[in-house]
């Protein structure tokens, strides 16, 4: 692994004194001055004082900070090639314990990656980075309460969520009174660490108990963090250099655990207008078919099921991973519950609004391959949709008997479309691009691609709506989009990007907490 930096930085201006008594060691034969420094803990005073040759003693004060600096990376996949990046936008929780109360956290900040985590070392004791839970705050200095993953049956369960970082602060001279106050008395050591409440096997955790002895001058290289494996580099735009034996790897096991698995006695579920819809994910009511899964459910008075469809291929790699409550690996049903509610919530209503009867989410949250969108569980990528349309009535005729199908001018009809842009080009159904033209007489004989080109536009206008109005943040698919395309006028800005990782889907991501 490599190094943490460690740093003193003087916060503020030297004070002047005169008078203090000079120590028995800062006296000299010659006459001459002879300074020693007193290395401070962070927010206290570093006192260095200067013996001059009339005898006065001239008493400089300095406050200082200490902290670490880890620049935070992640490996993408993109057609097979890897790639290497910032990994920004992944919010977090820095707390902090004291060895003599070891059990009660405290706040020190929450924030989100920008490439990097800066770690101020206070005191001596316990540091931990959570990953921060969607829609929850934090004060500083307040208590933190560590989560628990849920049970099926909406009860906390006995397994903690995993932090994926921890550094362990102690005094180098293991001295008695910095154990009390709690100081931070340079020299110090500072050890990696994981609490591996689960008791997972070595081999499936980041190798820790690296131990780093800092005093106030020392500077050594930036401890570089990963989703998959670690490397240090000498700035945040030079290349990664070569692995080394000190990589600190964050395994998909250890963000798998970092992960919360949700229950349906979550606020957020009960709160949702589509609670028993909602419930149904998190007590893992769904219909089993291998490694897929469906859900079934109805609006209010329906008499026909709409079908939420979870491809086995959206949680393969979550399903290499073991069960918060086993050595066994997890099901597709508990990676499901990895996804926050809101997700959820959101399409469930965007479902209800859209007339969509079915819906096949190709992927969610997942600890492997990708951005930090899915890892932080708010995103998710749906393709083929099924969804009612009114269209002109073909057979309709003004004198047909009241009540006959011929006798209302419109009907609803349900079309079907995938959101790609890979597949043959005789496969029709991707022949949905919303900026796409359509026919000259679409509003009173549309064709088939009219139909298609219209349920796409109508669904990437909500999902436009909703970026606008705040419930979505970053979004991707198949084709670039600017708003007007989609019908919000006077408006050219982007909202939708594609690469080739997103040609055949449209990934959403719920809320704003990642933009």
């Amino acid at each position: 692994m490599g190094s943490p930096t460690v740093e003193p930085v003087a916060t503020t201006p030297p004070q002047q004194g005169a008078g203090a008594p000079a120590a028995a060691n800062n006296q000299n034969n010659s006459g001459a001055a002879q300074t020693t420094t007193n290395a401070p803990a962070v927010g206290v005073q570093s006192v260095t004082t200067t013996t001059t040759t009339t005898g006065c003693t001239n008493t400089v004060v300095l406050n200082a900070t200490y902290k670490v600096k880890l620049n935070v990376g992640t490996y993408n996949l993109d057609d097979g090639v890897i790639t290497t990046t910032g990994a920004s936008k992944l919010p977090y929780v820095l707390v902090y314990a004291s060895f003599s109360q070891p059990d009660s956290w405290t706040v020190i900040k929450t924030s989100t990656t920008t490439g990097g985590i800066v770690i101020p070392l206070e005191n001596i004791g316990y540091y931990r980075l959570y990953i921060k839970e969607p829609r929850l705050t934090f004060q500083a200095n307040s208590t933190f309460d560590i989560p628990y993953h849920m049970n099926t049956d909406g009860t906390a369960s006995t397994h903690q969520v995993q932090p994926f970082f921890g550094l362990r602060v102690e005094s180098a001279n293991n001295c008695a009174a910095d154990a009390t106050t709690n100081k931070l008395t340079p020299p110090f050591t500072v050890t990696t660490y994981l609490p591996n409440t689960l008791s997972r096997a070595a081999n499936l955790y980041p190798t820790t108990g690296q131990t780093f002895t800092l005093t106030q001058q020392n500077s050594q290289s930036t401890l570089t963090l990963s989703g998959f494996t670690t490397r240090t580099r000498s700035s945040a735009t030079a290349a990664f250099q070569t692995q080394t034996e000190n990589t600190y790897r964050i395994t998909f096991q250890l963000w798998s655990d970092c992960s919360r698995a949700y229950g349906h006695l979550h606020t957020r579920v009960q709160n949702s207008t589509h609670r028993t819809i909602l419930e149904n994910f998190y007590r893992e009511a769904m219909t089993v078919s291998g490694n897929s899964r469906r859900l079934t459910f109805r609006f209010g008075t329906e008499t026909r099921d709409r079908e939420i469809f979870f491809d086995e291929g959206g949680t393969f790699g979550a399903r290499q991973t073991l069960s918060f409550s086993s050595q066994t690996n997890m099901t597709a049903s508990e990676a499901i519950r990895r996804i926050h509610p809101d997700v959820w919530d959101y399409w469930v209503s965007a479902m209800q609004t859209l007339n969509l009867t079915y819906s096949k989410i190709g992927s969610a949250w997942r600890p492997h391959i990708g951005s930090t969108y899915h890892r932080y569980s708010v995103a998710l990528d749906f393709n083929d949709t099924r969804g009612m349309l009114t269209v002109p009535n073909p057979n309709y005729h003004s004198g047909s008997p009241p009540g006959s199908p011929n006798a209302q001018p419109e009907i609803e009809e349900e079309i079907t479309i995938t959101f790609r842009r890979d597949l043959a080009a005789t496969d029709v159904r991707q022949d949905c691009n919303p900026s796409t033209a359509l026919s000259a007489n679409s509003s009173t004989a549309p064709t088939a691609r009219d139909k298609r080109i219209t349920l796409s536009k109508n669904i990437l206008n909500h999902v436009a709506t909703g970026k606008l109005g705040g419930q979505l943040g970053w979004t991707g698919g198949p084709w670039t989009l600017n708003y007007n395309q989609v019908g919000i006028t006077n408006n050219t800005t982007r909202f939708i990007t594609t690469d080739n990782t997103h040609k055949h889907h449209i990934h959403l991501t719920v809320g704003t907490e990642q933009v």
